[in-house]
């Protein structure tokens, strides 16, 4: 059983002041915050990569090892990420054209769409996030902000998992389609602020990135809880500013 985790220090504040009810909305990112695809990222990072370099081998200019290559793929996939650029086919064709490779646009859409597939495949709900959603949405209205994978209009949060919790959301926000910009930018989130009719102070928002979802609600008036569920196996980095934390969902009713 997960060690207890209190929910942020506003509880407290809250109870004290009488000013509890001035939440009304608890808005959720969605992967590794209400389940987990890590096993899917995993072996479809090394699908692509092993792929991807034998392509880069057989048609490229120039030689280049797997430890380099790796290298620059890191380098390059860490810097697309920072843009909140999530397409894995444009880490590629940057790699395609450094290694002097000519980029076969069809070999990288079905490429990109088999790495998809199986992240999406993989993706499992952590097991109280349906019930604590449901508990949740008899007090509070719920959103979900959560940016796209993909490029494209296939979203790879559609599977049976996201599916389960669809129907419990007054509003879904998909960041980075539909001339959305992507978190952290502010706007995804003050979109759901709209669609829920509620203002930044009277809305939570709980995720498990700290630059995306953490920075980007606060700059954008939310109040942000950092969930670090005890299930993730990852190496969390040091927050940016105080934040309450909490490493279960279950948390968020106490």
């Amino acid at each position: 059983r997960p060690p207890r985790s209190t929910l942020f220090p506003y509880t407290t504040r809250f109870r004290s002041t009488g000013e509890k009810n001035m939440i009304k909305a608890i808005v959720f990112d969605f992967v590794q915050t209400l389940g987990t695809a890590a096993d899917g990222y995993k072996t479809a990072e090394k699908k692509s990569q092993k792929e991807l370099f034998e392509r880069i081998g057989t048609i490229g200019t120039i030689g280049i090892s797997w430890d380099e290559y790796i290298e620059d793929y890191r380098k390059e996939r860490k810097e697309h990420f920072l843009r909140s650029d999530f397409s894995r086919k444009n880490v590629w064709i940057k790699l395609c054209s450094k290694y002097k490779a000519s980029v076969d646009e069809g070999f990288l859409m079905q490429l990109e769409d088999e790495y998809w597939k199986i992240v999406a495949n993989s993706m499992r709900l952590f097991p109280e996030a349906v019930s604590v959603l449901e508990k949740l949405k008899t007090k509070y209205k719920l959103g979900m902000v959560s940016n796209s994978q993909k490029d494209g209009s296939t979203k790879a949060l559609d599977n049976e998992e996201y599916r389960k919790l669809e129907v419990l959301f007054d509003a879904i926000v998909i960041a980075g389609e539909d001339d959305i910009p992507a978190k952290p930018d502010p706007v995804p989130f003050r979109i759901m602020l709209e669609k829920l009719g509620v203002k930044g102070e009277e809305a939570v928002f709980v995720g498990d990135d700290m630059r995306i979802d953490i920075e980007g609600s606060k700059n954008a008036g939310l109040i942000p809880v950092w969930l670090k569920h005890y299930s993730v196996a990852r190496n969390w980095p040091e927050p940016s500013f105080p934040v309450p934390e909490i490493n279960r969902l279950e948390a968020l009713l106490e």
